[in-house]
């Protein structure tokens, strides 16, 4: 009896390591992999990089696909690696419903630049993903300004419409 609970557990153990490489592989190749055109979901925002005075950003997006699950990392400079962002509601992930069409907030981590990365692919190929074929890669970086930039911004703009007066 000892002896099969003790092959249990090893076998118990190997499944989880070997569960755990995958997910270390799949999030290695999501990190690594070079930007792509958006052939699986359209981003409709950010369109591009951006600035923002809020320490939210919103992600918003299409496809007409079925099976599409989106992650989002962001670059950690003292690490020197990607890693996962959650969005408002604590999600690391969420798959693009019925509809087809996707927005969710998510928190930037910090004041200046963040480069976030957005990651799309078919959810039913998630243990056999290549770049550029099931698998969609795009990068953002968004800057959080401070508040003392947006009010020498909005100070700038006051005076410039005075002197046109």
């Amino acid at each position: 009896m000892r002896k099969m609970l003790k092959q249990l557990a090893a076998l118990a153990i190997i499944i989880a390591i070997f569960g755990m490489t995958q997910s270390y592989a799949k999030d290695n190749l999501l990190c690594t992999g070079r930007q792509t055109e958006q052939f699986l979901v359209s981003i409709a925002r950010p369109l591009q990089d951006e600035s923002t005075y809020k320490d939210m950003f919103k992600i918003c997006g299409s496809t007409k696909m079925d099976n599409i699950r989106i992650r989002m990392y962001i670059w950690n400079e003292n690490t020197g690696t990607y890693k996962a962002l959650k969005n408002s509601q604590g999600e690391t992930y969420w798959d693009i419903g019925r509809s087809g069409v996707f927005v969710k907030e998510a928190m930037l981590p910090k004041k200046g630049g963040n480069i976030v990365r957005v990651c799309a692919y078919d959810k039913r190929q998630e243990h056999k993903l290549e770049v550029g074929r099931n698998l969609q890669v795009n990068e953002y970086s968004i800057i959080f300004l401070t508040k003392k930039v947006k009010d020498r911004g909005q100070r700038g703009m006051f005076s410039v419409v005075k002197r046109d007066q």
